[in-house]
């Protein structure tokens, strides 16, 4: 087995993401390509093969600030990364790869004077202890991921197929916005505006931090509606009322960005929308819908999620520091945010550094 270091997207990495149908559209590669433009910043990719034939693969990006170069596997909000294998290989063949690739991975960030690694595994890891054993990381920052396996069948014409797994409070709700919105998919710059603008009212309203506005342009200019995201809206009484942009890859949809103007929010236009794109999923032959991960404090958005059915699959961020922590933590918080910008570096809370 030989490991080779690409910087850049290579084909091996495109073949072993079409392989999947449970890995989320983080490690689309036409994702990648969006952080790249958007971040400005070429990815990295180590690729294992055997002989001619890729079985893994490792992607991430790095970085530079003062305490130092740092690398994410992936940066941007609710980016997952880790190592893509082929589901085919035996599940201890699978972890061999794995490990082959993250000792490759601290050894290039040894060499390359890398000062941090932030290795996020997904929410259908299958092997987060090994991440720990070979990664043997300074601190973990666990994540709850929940995800929800999508009815079989190619007809959904009635919501009751999704509506079953949900408790009585949930199908009310539901129902209710689908009696008083219209959801429509659209492509044109109106709904990217009225995305946006919504999306930061709703994150400054939360203390929360918004996406920038450049983001959701580069999404409408580089990737392919339908394909590769579809962004839905909720029109009640002839007024946008909701958005919700979601990704597209393989098997699963990622509920990427909601947005809700206040003024509607007992209309239940989100979860209107939220169910037309489970019915088109399904009929699309979709397999899971991944509502991305929470925080253990958002205890109102885990019980919105929760009512949906689905199961809690938690997850990891594994940081390992190879220079001094205190390089970091004398930063401080705001700085490390600023100079780092869309990339891990430490868990505030653990360090001190969350006020």
């Amino acid at each position: 087995m030989q490991i080779k270091l690409y910087k850049k997207i290579p084909d091996e990495y495109e073949a072993l993401a079409a392989k999947g149908n449970s890995f989320s559209p983080c490690y689309a590669p036409y994702y990648l390509k969006l952080l790249s433009a958007y971040l400005n910043n070429e990815p990295l990719c180590f690729v294992l093969k055997q002989g001619a034939v890729p079985l893994g693969t490792l992607a991430l990006f790095v970085t530079e600030g003062p305490a130092g170069k740092i690398a994410n596997s992936m940066p941007y909000y609710g980016s997952y990364g880790g190592c893509l294998v082929d589901p085919s290989l035996r599940p201890d063949d699978r972890r061999e790869v794995k490990s082959k690739i993250l000792l490759r991975l601290v050894e290039w960030a040894e060499e390359e004077n890398i000062k941090l690694i932030t290795v996020i595994n997904h929410p259908f890891e299958e092997d987060e202890d090994l991440y720990r054993a070979v990664l043997k990381p300074t601190f973990q920052d666990e994540r709850v991921g929940q995800v929800l396996r999508l009815p079989h069948g190619s007809s959904t014409r009635d919501p009751i197929d999704l509506l079953l797994q949900m408790h009585k409070k949930g199908r009310n709700v539901v129902r209710k916005g689908l009696r008083l919105t219209e959801v429509k998919a659209e492509n044109e710059t109106g709904a990217f505006t009225f995305l946006y603008e919504t999306h930061v009212k709703n994150m400054y309203a939360i203390g929360g931090i918004p996406k920038e506005r450049s983001f959701f342009d580069m999404v409408y200019r580089m990737l392919i509606p339908g394909r590769d995201y579809r962004l839905y809206v909720g029109y009640v009484e002839g007024e946008r009322a909701a958005a919700c942009l979601t990704f597209r890859y393989g098997g699963v949809i990622d509920y990427f960005t909601p947005a809700i103007n206040q003024r509607f929010r007992s209309s239940q236009a989100l979860s209107a929308i939220i169910m037309r794109a489970m019915q088109e999923g399904t009929r699309e032959g979709f397999k899971w819908w991944n509502w991305g991960g929470t925080w253990r404090s958002q205890e109102g958005v885990y019980r919105f999620k929760a009512r949906w059915g689905g199961d809690d699959k938690l997850y990891k961020y594994h940081i390992k520091v190879l220079g001094d922590v205190g390089d970091f933590a004398k930063i401080g918080r705001n700085d490390l945010l600023f100079f780092y910008k869309y990339f891990y570096t430490l868990p505030f809370g653990e360090t001190g550094l969350a006020s």
